[in-house]
């Protein structure tokens, strides 16, 4: 669908509003995707981890959908480097080392739990979201970005880079050696930051945007 007058995109700024954001995740990872919740995901239909707290909610809503239907329709949750703490950890420090990225004195930008309704999943509506990813960007002075979008999605990743000079670190899109391949001659992404890369990938060119 294209949008329409009634589309918004900005951060969540209620309660109210993060909850109806993750009531749309769940709708998507699990109704749609068929994910697995806890008991608790379950019970309130919402999908929740102890990281929501930390983050921003860049929400889309639709002002011109009945509100009994969910008007937040689309959502990222976007996590800066410093509002972590002395004890915190990025969202992604759970499956992947990203030691050498965090040892950079870089302000680096965490983006995950991307997902938009189905139908209203277009190019248009991806473009807003990106568009307002960018000027949080500008407004942080962020410089790195870590996993901007769903793994593999290539694509994605080269419209993000459209809309923004920041570097991108999607070490999570590299599953194999034509996936980095593949990354690099779209020069959608900067150093990989992936540890052991090259002991997991022995064929893996030296020099090949990775490091």
């Amino acid at each position: 669908m294209t949008p329409a007058i009634g589309i918004e995109v900005r951060l969540a700024r209620t309660s109210g509003e993060i909850e109806a954001a993750q009531r749309l995740r769940y709708k998507v990872f699990y109704d749609e995707w068929g994910a697995h919740p806890d008991l608790r995901m379950r019970e309130t239909q919402r999908d929740m981890d102890v990281h929501d707290a930390t983050m921003d909610h860049l929400i889309v809503i639709d002002h011109g959908r009945a509100r009994a239907d969910g008007q937040v329709v689309g959502n990222y949750r976007l996590l800066c480097r410093d509002r972590l703490g002395p004890r915190g950890d990025f969202y992604s420090s759970r499956e992947f080392d990203i030691g050498r990225l965090l040892a950079s004195d870089q302000r680096m930008l965490e983006l995950g739990r991307s997902c938009v309704l189905r139908e209203y999943r277009s190019m248009a509506v991806l473009q807003l979201l990106w568009r307002a990813i960018a000027g949080y960007v500008a407004d942080h002075g962020i410089e790195v970005f870590e996993q901007p979008v769903p793994r593999d999605q290539f694509d994605a990743l080269w419209e993000v880079k459209k809309h923004s000079p920041v570097k991108i670190e999607a070490d999570q899109s590299v599953r194999t050696v034509a996936d980095a391949a593949l990354g690099t001659k779209r020069e959608t992404q900067e150093p990989f930051c992936v540890a052991g890369l090259f002991e997991r990938f022995p064929g893996m060119p030296e020099g090949a945007n990775l490091i």
